[in-house]
Formats: C-alpha cells, structure tokens, sequence
C-alpha cells in the first residue's frame, strides 16, 4: 500500500475528505477503498512498483510482498494480472506461498505488457477471501533516439541495466576505456 490515512475514511461530508459517494448514511464506498483492500487484509499481497514508465510488450519483474498478520501460518494463493486501457485482464501464473504468522515475504513476479495502447494496470492479488488486491496503472510508449545523440559514448555503473539498454538501444555507444 503506498500511504494510508484511516482517520479520514469517516471525517465530515464537507470537507470531502472520506471514503464514500454521496451521503455518509448511504455508505456508498469510493474506489479507495478497493486500493486499500491490500493493506486493511489480515492477508495480502502487495505489489512494490516504482518505475511507471514502460515499452508496450515489454517483460518486466517486480517484487510482490506477501505479508500474513494472522496468529497462525498460511498458504496464499494469490496471481499476477495486467490489465490493458481497454479492461481486458491478462492473468499471468498463480502462485502458492507459505508465510509465517507475522511475517512477511518478498516474491519476484514476472509481467508482460500489452503490446500496444498507451495504458496498463499491473495487479497482485490474493485468490482466498476477502481478495485483496494491489494494483498500479503504468505508462507505455516507445522513446526514439536523437540524432543529435548518435555516435555519442557513455560510461555507466553496471547496478543500471535498463538505463544501459536505453542509451545502447538509441545509438550511443559505451566507452569500455572509461568505466564509471
């Protein structure tokens, strides 16, 4: 979950600053409430994304934290999905992990884009009740390359894979004499 404040899922209707459509009494629940399932869950899975910037059809991996706050051990059974700009949910492999009660555990997840539109929303989700799930909307699009840049060298540190990738895919070349 990337921030929760629960003191406002109830504060007055007119400050707008609650969880609910229209009249409090109605209980009418915002789509907050649904990017909070992962942290409200006594079981979760919760998705660690922080780059948001991708090539469609890309392949990428991202840790998922699983995290049990139960008194007892449990087997989660939870999945990875992407979700294309038009709705249509990709569902990637499911998984089945044991974490210990109070404890936690990171898991790679492999995603791969949609390849084409200009939007997608990468999920974990756990598959036992309440079904929690954690969700990030990313960006797609291709850079192109300046001219102005070709011919060009560089020298990177190697913990830069992707930014490697980048400058050698846009016609930059690296300077095996100048390593950063």
């Amino acid at each position: 979950v990337a921030g929760c404040a629960t003191f406002c899922a109830l504060s007055s209707p007119e400050d707008g600053n609650h969880h609910f459509l229209g009249r409090l009494e109605d209980g009418v629940p915002k789509d907050v409430w649904q990017a909070c399932s992962a942290f409200f869950a006594p079981c979760a899975a919760s998705l660690e994304l922080w780059d948001r910037s991708f090539e469609p059809g890309q392949n990428i991996i991202a840790n998922v934290w699983l995290i049990n706050d139960s008194s007892s051990p449990a087997v989660l059974h939870w999945q990875t999905a992407v979700e294309d700009d038009a709705g249509h949910e990709f569902r990637s492999q499911v998984y089945e992990n044991q974490v210990e009660p109070h404890s936690s555990m990171i898991v790679p997840a492999h995603f791969t884009l949609p390849a084409s539109g200009t939007r997608a929303v990468l999920k974990a989700c756990l598959l036992d009740e309440p079904y929690p799930v954690s969700a990030w909307p990313v960006r797609l699009h291709r850079t192109i390359g300046l001219e102005e840049l070709k011919d060009l060298s560089f020298a990177m540190i190697s913990e830069e894979p992707e930014l490697r990738a980048f400058a050698l895919a846009n016609g930059l070349r690296e300077d095996p004499q100048h390593p950063a």
